[in-house]
């Protein structure tokens, strides 16, 4: 890229070699508005000049990033989604005119690719909260035409987005009575029950779109400070296309891609 110094002097060479602009480069009454003409222009052209290598450079970044057509590529996309904005093609891409994180409403988004080549986009947002909730229909169509509009001509996609799978558990917990009472609640906080919040905690703690292993939710309420040992006596799931409950025997991979606890599960202290 050409300095300002280095464009101030090609256009003094070009203005040599025109008669009219060589009149300008001699003429000492009017040199002072010419070199500054000079000036303005180089100072215009070097910024401009900087500013597409900068973004020349960020769309390299870009693509360095993730590999175009890749699962990963294809999840950062849709991670990218705005709702609410509509797509416009940028040095023939299809991006954003303005970019908005407010806008950007996924906040977990996951793929994997069927036997038969078909994309199975699953996603969430958040609330306020943090909790992880479905898209709704509207959030899901204006989702699909945008990935309607980054896809590879030919790719077939199926967006799954889900209240977060329930998962009842029966647990026996025998407990240390100078740390948690009969209920299971901390001596020194009355008010808080840590296996309880241990279990929450795991599953929040899980990545999107991962298996629960009934053992490492196991090591996780045996790691809090006044259980002594673990017992499942019952582990069942349902989610938004299995409504009748099903047994956990070892691992359950996750439909919706989030957990949460029901409300119905019991947990006993001995």
């Amino acid at each position: 890229m050409y300095s300002q110094d280095d464009l101030l002097g090609l256009i003094n060479q070009a203005a040599d070699k025109h008669e009219s602009l060589r009149v300008l480069q001699q003429n000492p009454s009017r040199v002072s508005a010419w070199h500054y003409a000079k000036s303005v222009f180089a100072f215009a052209a070097h910024t401009l000049a900087r500013m597409l290598d900068q973004h020349k450079a960020d769309l390299q970044a870009r693509l360095l990033q993730s590999e175009v057509g890749t699962l990963k590529w294809y999840i950062d996309r849709v991670k990218e989604f705005q709702y609410g904005d509509a797509l416009v093609v940028i040095d023939n891409i299809p991006a954003y005119a303005e970019v908005s994180a407010k806008k950007r409403i996924i906040k977990q988004a996951s793929i994997t690719e069927s036997d038969n080549g078909l994309l199975q986009i699953k996603v969430v947002r958040a609330k306020e909260s943090g909790a992880l909730v479905a898209l709704s229909s509207q959030q899901q169509d204006a989702l699909d035409g945008y990935i309607q509009q980054i896809k590879f001509a030919g790719t077939r996609t199926q967006i799954i987005t889900a209240a977060a799978d329930i998962i009842r558990l029966n647990v026996v917990i025998e407990r240390d009575p100078q740390v948690l009472d009969p209920k299971g609640k901390s001596l020194l906080t009355p008010t808080t029950s840590p296996a309880l919040v241990a279990i929450n905690e795991y599953f929040q703690q899980l990545p999107f779109d991962s298996v629960l292993y009934l053992s490492k939710l196991q090591d996780q309420i045996q790691s809090v400070i006044g259980v002594r040992d673990v017992q499942f006596q019952l582990a069942r799931y349902r989610n938004a296309i299995q409504l009748i409950e099903k047994p956990i025997t070892r691992k359950y991979t996750s439909y919706a891609g989030h957990l949460t606890l029901d409300a119905d599960s019991v947990i006993t202290y001995v």
